[in-house]
């Protein structure tokens, strides 16, 4: 979309809203620009217009334009270039191998990983998933993760089904050796800008055992990644299966 139609919409909506809402000015334009990226009006990689631009199609001080394009540098949705120009940040924010980091011998390099997906499914399932998305309905992609073809995982990915049902009418061979945040930032406007992981000894599911070929009641890891996108809103909720290993895990706390 053009740039000034945005911004011309964006004013429209800050001079309906000045008499209602109290919030400071520079909260409100950091909320309405912040919604035009979500909408994907503006894309990710897209040049913002100048400041000054801003100043002359919305009613506000330049000053007050420029904190609330700091505050959105800040929370990672755009990134400032001295004498460039403002930029929204790249959709591929973090990949399988920022969460896949074993270590191979060397301690140094990384294992290659092998992606395959089994199913795709609508599923109303209640779980840790549903407290963290504060959903019901969820699209549930399950897949076997091979590291460097030496023992697999099983991982199940929960995502908002309102936001995310085109998954669901996506053939599962297309999805193969696919980066899910990388086609969540690209095609859903919705990049992972923060994790929290947690991990626990446990004995794996029978379900995740059969279909990683380990023997019912296998004690391993249970790893679950929590990822936040834009205005810190939980996007994905992770559950990784790891049955024993010899390989060492590098685990980063990622934070955008």
């Amino acid at each position: 979309m053009n740039s000034a139609t945005v911004l011309r919409r964006i004013a429209t909506s800050l001079r309906k809203s000045s008499s209602s809402d109290s919030s400071p000015k520079y909260k409100l334009l950091y909320s309405r620009i912040l919604s035009a990226i979500e909408k994907g009006e503006w894309a990710p990689g897209e040049k913002l217009p100048p400041e000054t631009t801003f100043a002359q199609e919305i009613p506000l001080s330049l000053g007050t334009i420029q904190k609330a394009l700091q505050m959105l540098a800040d929370d990672g949705v755009v990134v400032r270039r001295h004498r460039d120009g403002t930029y929204v940040a790249g959709a591929v924010i973090i990949d399988e191998a920022t969460i896949y980091r074993f270590l191979a011998d060397d301690e140094k390099n990384l294992l290659p990983i092998y992606m395959f997906v089994l199913d795709v499914t609508h599923t109303d399932e209640e779980g840790p998933w549903s407290t963290f998305l504060k959903e019901t309905s969820f699209v549930r992609i399950t897949r076997r993760v091979s590291i460097n073809v030496e023992f697999e995982a099983y991982n199940q990915v929960y995502l908002p089904a309102e936001r995310f049902s085109a998954f669901l009418e996506t053939p599962v061979h297309r999805l193969h050796g696919v980066s899910l945040e990388k086609v969540l930032g690209e095609r859903h406007n919705a990049p992972i800008l923060r994790t929290v992981q947690r991990m626990q000894i446990t004995a794996l599911p029978a379900h995740a055992c059969q279909a990683i070929g380990m023997e019912n009641g296998t004690v391993g890891m249970s790893w679950d990644v929590m990822a936040y996108s834009y205005r810190d809103t939980p996007i994905t909720y992770q559950r990784i299966y790891l049955p024993p290993n010899d390989r060492q895990l590098e685990v980063r706390e990622y934070r955008r």
